[in-house]
């Protein structure tokens, strides 16, 4: 066994064992205009499994969004940290969509893969995502 396999067999494990339903919602695109109001095309969801953990777990994982996190601005805010599993997810979440935990929305603050895609040999197998209360 490698880092990356006994590191992978346990988030799918924990994915499985105590994970929680979510769904990520993305806005459609805005298709025109009309007196300053978008219409858009229809949103679309996608549904997955999450293990949400706090900020301060989430720290170790390397990921490029958790640079906001430390931003000022964002110390009243309330964040999150969610290992969400890429099996049966139609899209990879991203900045601006939205995810409905246990009936609260919550902004996606940014995704990254795990482990990080290098080249084509390794499949990502979990999004870190953050996340902030809406």
């Amino acid at each position: 066994m490698t880092v990356w396999t006994d590191g992978a067999a346990d988030v799918l494990q924990a994915l499985q064992t105590i994970g929680v339903s979510l769904t990520f919602t993305r806005l459609g695109a805005v298709t025109s205009m009309s007196n300053g109001t978008p219409t858009r095309a229809a949103s679309t969801t996608s549904t997955g499994t999450c293990v949400p953990l706090p900020p301060a777990l989430g720290k170790g994982i390397p990921a490029k969004w958790q640079k906001r996190l430390e931003d000022a601005s964002l110390a009243g805010a309330e964040t999150m940290f969610l290992w969400v599993a890429t099996s049966g997810m139609s899209f990879a979440p991203k900045s601006l969509d939205t995810v409905s935990i246990n009936s609260a929305t919550w902004s996606v603050l940014g995704c990254d893969e795990y482990p990080p895609t290098v080249g084509t040999a390794v499949t990502a197998i979990a999004y870190a995502v953050g996340v902030q209360k809406q």
